[in-house]
């Protein structure tokens, strides 16, 4: 009753109530009133910082507060009932009602500044890298205005991402990052023009393709240039800008210079049977969506799979 109340107060004022926040005035006031005004001062604070955890545990508390009783205090605050949500039965891990979230965030930037939420956000990646979840570290990192390093995070763990089906997640960081440090990291590059060509959003993927073919990879270290040079030829042989006749060399260049225990061998291996069906190359086709499928099995690659499998069966229809 009281959520709906505060909508209808939104809504008379002017402004929306089917996207209202925790920063709106009349939720903040309430709140205040209702849930932290009469909270002893340490624990208004312990509630702030916390905030900037999406996912909470008493031992990720303890890290980003430096302190050792976390796990009562969440227990305090539970029983509360401060908006303080259990995610699993054995309530090790916890989040915040998302309006009561955005209120503690507006909160603590209105309290203590931005330099101190920053600097909370980048002690929460420190820890989250070190437990071995980078994809939330770069959150953080993206929050404490550390792009160089959510950039290098974001280059280790984007093709595992778009693996397991989070490319949309992977776009928004790119979009966060921005175009300058993008350009700063060839990696980078090639992975934002294939995102764009595998969501079909074609003016990026030209766009970005060109920007990828203006890099100067002259300059770069032996191993760092053959990789690079590896990268670009498959989105060459993907992008197919100059007819038919060139992806097979694209393709083959990849396959050439990707080892075995690279994740984007069988991408290589896809895009050479791609280019030879184009030029009704059957047989080189058929063994290489072959291989191709053997790799991205062994690497657990399925979209890899999933793209190769019908097209060797198509090159069996067609063999009768």
């Amino acid at each position: 009753p009281a959520g709906l109340y505060l909508c209808a107060l939104v809504e008379r004022a002017g402004g929306d109530a089917t996207s209202v926040t925790g920063e709106e005035r009349y939720v903040a006031d309430y709140l205040y009133r209702e849930c932290i005004e009469r909270l002893p001062e340490t624990t208004q604070c312990f509630l702030r910082r916390i905030a900037v955890l999406d996912q909470i545990s008493p031992e990720a508390c303890n890290a980003l507060l430096q302190i050792g009783d976390a796990r009562r205090r969440l227990r305090e605050i539970e029983s509360a009932n401060l908006f303080l949500v259990p995610m699993d039965r054995k309530r090790g891990w916890f989040r915040f009602h998302a309006l009561f979230r955005e209120y503690l965030l507006d909160e603590l930037e209105r309290s203590e500044g931005a330099a101190a939420a920053g600097a909370l956000h980048l002690r929460a990646a420190q820890w989250h890298e070190a437990q071995g979840a980078p994809a939330r570290a770069v959150e953080h990192l993206l929050r404490a205005d550390e792009p160089a390093h959510a950039a290098a995070l974001v280059e280790e763990i984007a093709l595992g991402m778009y693996e397991r089906g989070q490319i949309t997640t992977v776009r928004r960081w790119f979009e966060e990052l921005g175009p300058a440090v993008l350009l700063a990291n060839p990696a980078l590059v090639v992975l934002r023009t294939w995102t764009a060509v595998l969501l079909g959003e074609v003016a990026e993927g030209e766009k970005w393709s060109t920007l990828l073919d203006e890099i100067d990879a002259s300059v770069f270290p032996d191993d760092d240039r053959v990789q690079f040079e590896s990268a670009r030829s498959m989105v060459r042989a993907a992008m197919c800008r100059d007819g038919h006749e060139q992806p097979p060399a694209d393709a083959a260049y990849a396959i050439e210079h990707e080892p075995a225990t690279s994740l984007w061998r069988a991408q290589a291996l896809h895009l050479w049977g791609s280019a030879a069906i184009l030029s009704a190359d059957t047989d080189t086709a058929g063994s290489a969506f072959a291989e191709a499928i053997e790799v991205a099995t062994a690497i657990n690659a399925p979209d890899t799979v999933i793209l190769s499998e019908p097209q060797l069966a198509l090159v069996a229809i067609d063999r009768g």
